[in-house]
């Protein structure tokens, strides 16, 4: 008779005693109801016993002693026979099934879905009672295989708290021990380890204002009530953020890549994942009454959100060979709506696979942890289908567009033409005279091709820095899997899932190497592109110096000429002035004035005119304050004067359209003033953001075609309908 399958129950502790929180509790069986045998009357006062007290249910796996429901774990009442209503197009909600029989379930999986280091040695010390294993928490809960692997920054920030990557066991060391039965005597193992997740930026945003605001409010009480009505994540954070252990808040990438700098605000806001997958969202729509919008809470209706990367923790220990406990964080409820994002959820995704596959043995707990850890290596990366979670093909796509981008930079720099004479520089293609407006308009467009390609070395910059963080952490899980697999030795599934894990990493790490290899490659040639233009315009520019001194010269001996002229003609020019005046003195006219008076008016007015022209030519804040006067003028002029009397203009050709309004009596007097004193030039403002150039478009999905339209020219489709059991012959 073939063994049965092991039954593998999940449920999660209570978490009653936080922010005093009544939580509805969920257990998850993963074997359809079994026959149960033995005394009723037993099994009802088991029952009794353990659902006295609730909890929300997500992960524990089968027991054999009714202590550890009652005490540690307690399971929901019976409940037979229940299953999920819900539509199809929603998210499955997780299925309640009975209280496991004590004795009948192999494997024990206790879950916490937090990483707080405070609790991980009541959690361990009372599982351990409860299992008999008195010497589990002086092997791995000491300096050294524990509080010396607690790692913070020197900065103290709350995002550069981690635990150091290992994995610890007997055989770590041992590489050459082979004998069955010593895996046997000892089974414990202790493993903390990195891996890759997503979250969404709303909730970046959110929780760092959370710590910004627990940090400058310094003590957890009083409670504001955003905190209180907001969800589990958030009260734990504002309550445990300053304990003593402390709670390890969720990294972003590059919160793991560079864990000593004080803030990476500014590298959170670039990450390339956001960047290639944000779009405008209605938070009133998305998130519903969770979130309260609109000028009152300071949020606005509209946000800008996306995918951001995140490093989570992974916490495993095996106690015995039937018990695992694990500590990683929860996926929020914001970021798992939707069946494709469930796919990328690490409980739902082991979940999902145990409840899917019952065939599978599952002898020990390093099975299961080793199950755990292959789910936890490549979640994100190979067990999700939603486009905007496709972390590697969105670079490999990044690294294509600016390629592309790239290729066409090169190609119009090829095919530029060069300037053989300077004064041809202001000309069009057909000789004629550039105006205002074109020159300016082939300077933006120079600027506009020249910051373009300066964005796309930034962008393979950035790509190259996060591809870094990436294989960083994809170098730390295979350390730490390989110590794993010491374990394991040549026993169980456990080989085999870890293995797998390894081989996946492996092909990680090809591909990401070849990425940063094609990302490198790519960076290269934008540098040699920015030297070639700048080489081009010095070439240009010594040119143009060169033609330049030329008409310096010859304007020299122009105004040499002009020099000669002006001393030989001043002086009599200035003499036939003076004695040209008409003054008493010399005319003998009474009525004329004389010298004295002559120079009173003369005098001072030659001197303002000139201490005038000295300031305007020296000083550079009066010269400006003249050219604004002048351009503010001009402007006033041209909205108040001409553009009335060009729509009188156009008013008269064409009657049937009515006069509108001047744009300057709706405007207020500063935005006015701003325009008339911004120039052509800095009114252009060019695009920063390469990416907007190339939106993130998903193609849908085909309409499906109908037979008649798949058919070719001259089938009579007609008569396949009247004769269905005939077979027609294409014509």
């Amino acid at each position: 008779m073939p063994q049965a399958s092991p039954r593998i129950h999940i449920s999660e502790p209570s978490t009653q005693s936080y922010f005093e929180l009544g939580d509805k509790h969920i257990s998850y069986d993963l074997d359809e109801p079994v026959i149960q045998h033995g005394d009723t009357s037993q099994k009802e006062g088991n029952s009794d016993e353990a659902g006295d007290v609730p909890s929300e249910s997500s992960n524990v796996k089968a027991s054999q002693t009714k202590l550890l429901y009652k005490e540690l774990l307690p399971v929901p009442l019976p409940q037979r026979g229940q299953r999920n209503t819900l539509g199809a197009d929603k998210p499955r909600a997780a299925p309640r099934f009975d209280r496991p029989e004590p004795g009948s379930e192999k494997l024990l999986w206790i879950h916490i879905p937090y990483t707080h280091t405070g609790w991980v040695p009541s959690i361990l010390a009372k599982a351990c009672a409860d299992r008999e294993i008195p010497h589990f928490l002086s092997k791995f809960i000491n300096q050294e295989n524990w509080f010396s692997k607690l790692i913070r920054a020197r900065h103290l920030e709350p995002h550069a708290r981690y635990v150091r990557p290992s994995c610890i066991h007997p055989r770590q060391n041992d590489a050459s021990s082979t004998n069955p039965s010593r895996g046997m005597e000892e089974p414990q193992l202790a493993l903390y380890m990195p891996y890759l997740h997503w979250d969404t930026y709303w909730n970046l945003t959110q929780r760092r204002k959370v710590v910004e605001n627990r940090l400058q409010q310094g003590r957890s009480r009083p409670v504001p009530d955003t905190i209180s009505k907001s969800h589990l994540e958030t009260k734990l954070i504002w309550k445990f953020l300053g304990s003593e252990p402390p709670i390890h808040l969720r990294r972003t990438l590059d919160q793991f890549g560079y864990p000593n700098l004080r803030s990476t605000t500014a590298r959170d806001d670039d990450q390339m994942l956001w960047k290639r997958t944000r779009k405008s969202i209605n938070l009133r729509d998305e998130l519903g009454d969770s979130v309260k919008t609109g000028s009152d809470s300071g949020i606005p209706d509209v946000f800008e959100d996306g995918k951001v990367l995140m490093v989570d923790q992974l916490w495993l220990w095996i106690l015995d060979q039937r018990t695992v406990v694990t500590f990683f964080p929860n996926q929020e409820a914001t970021t798992s709506e939707g069946k494709l994002y469930e796919q990328a959820n690490l409980h739902n995704s082991i979940y999902n696979e145990l409840n899917g596959d019952l065939a599978r043995r599952f002898e020990t707990a390093g099975d299961l942890a080793a199950l755990i850890v292959l789910h936890a290596a490549t979640l994100l990366l190979d067990r999700t289908l939603h486009h905007d979670l496709q972390v590697l093909r969105i670079f490999e796509e990044s690294i294509s567009i600016l390629t592309e981008s790239l290729t066409k930079s090169f190609k119009r720099f090829r095919s530029r033409g060069f300037i053989t004479n300077p004064a041809q520089h202001n000309k069009t293609a057909d000789g004629r005279t550039m105006t205002e407006a074109e020159r300016d308009e082939r300077d933006v467009r120079v600027a506009r091709q020249n910051r373009e390609d300066l964005s796309a070395l930034l962008e393979l910059r950035d790509i190259m820095d996060e591809l870094g963080t990436i294989m960083k952490l994809l170098e730390q899980q295979t350390t730490t899997v390989k110590t794993m697999a010491r374990y394991f030795e040549d026993r169980g599934y456990g080989k085999v899932f870890v293995e797998a894990s390894l081989a996946r990493l492996d092909e990680y790490r090809i591909q990401v190497q070849e990425m940063r290899e094609n990302a490198i490659l790519a960076q290269k040639a934008v540098e040699n592109l920015l030297d070639l233009k700048q080489k081009q315009a010095n070439v240009d520019e010594s040119r143009l110096a060169r033609w330049e001194a030329e008409v310096t010269q010859t304007q020299s001996r122009s105004v040499m000429v002009f020099t000669i002229f002006t001393v030989i003609f001043l002086p009599l020019s200035f003499f036939t002035s003076l004695f040209g005046i008409n003054v008493r003195e010399w005319s003998g006219t009474e009525t004329n004035p004389d010298f004295r008076q002559m120079f009173l008016i003369a005098g001072p007015s030659s001197v303002a005119i000139i201490l005038i022209a000295l300031l305007l030519a020296f000083n550079e804040s009066l010269r400006e304050t003249v050219s604004k006067a002048h351009a503010i003028f001009f402007g006033m002029a041209r909205d108040f004067l001409l553009t009335p009397a060009k729509k009188v203009l156009h008013l008269s050709r064409s009657s049937e359209q009515p006069l509108e309004v001047p744009a300057t009596e709706t405007s207020h007097e500063k935005n006015r003033f701003d325009r008339y004193l911004s120039s052509r030039r800095y009114r252009r403002q060019l695009e920063d953001d390469i990416w907007k150039q190339h939106p993130d478009r998903v193609i849908s999905p085909l309409p499906p075609v109908a037979e008649y339209e798949m058919a070719p020219q001259g089938y009579d489709y007609s008569a396949k309908l009247r004769q269905p059991g005939q077979r027609e012959i294409w014509a």
